[in-house]
């Protein structure tokens, strides 16, 4: 009798939430939604919107990043050039990361063209990483939620563009207390 009951039970509340439209239907699976207080991380390149993340996606975080950094050259002459989308590297933003990031070339460009690493805090734009764009597409490393490192790549005296072998690793932090990413370590020499 209590089996019956139990059942019973089970069922009347089970019919109650599909009525509702608060279960999920046939062939739909219900979404875990994890507390606001810790989001979750999807891997690097990728979000999984949750309240507590933003809903920006990697291709609109690109193309804010493309709208909004100061252009590429400050010659008059080369005004016309742009930053491109379709040639961006989204794989590191992160809509939860309290630091991620983005990389933009320009339109058109070559290998030792520059580029631009556009950071985020979480899905806000923080501008980017450096004053001045760099020749050549730097790596970007993930060391933590909050630390990125930007291996950037330079000509040595008597190299050719194709075969540069000059680096320079910089380290910038989230820092939460005030709110503003800090920059250590090397950047390219400028020309």
């Amino acid at each position: 009798m209590m089996r019956t009951r139990t059942s019973s039970a089970a069922a009347l509340l089970a019919a109650l939430l599909l009525i509702c439209g608060c279960a999920p239907t046939a062939g739909e699976l219900a979404p875990s939604t994890p507390p606001a207080s810790t989001p979750t991380h999807a891997p690097t390149g990728t979000t999984t919107p949750t309240p507590a993340c933003g809903t920006e996606d990697a291709g609109g975080a690109l193309a804010e990043a493309v709208r909004r950094l100061p252009a590429p050259f400050d010659e008059p002459d080369l005004a016309d050039v742009r930053w491109a989308v379709q040639d961006g590297d989204e794989t590191g933003y992160d809509s939860c990361a309290a630091l991620s990031w983005v990389v933009v070339t320009i339109e058109e460009g070559t290998v030792s063209s520059p580029a631009q690493v556009a950071l985020f805090h979480h899905h806000d734009l923080i501008g980017p990483a450096t004053e001045r764009a760099y020749a050549y597409r730097p790596q970007v490393t993930r060391i933590s939620d909050t630390e990125i490192d930007v291996a950037y790549r330079f000509a040595l005296e008597g190299e050719d563009n194709a075969s540069a072998s000059g680096r320079a690793v910089s380290r910038f932090s989230w820092d939460t207390q005030t709110g503003t990413v800090h920059r250590t370590g090397e950047l390219p020499p400028t020309p």
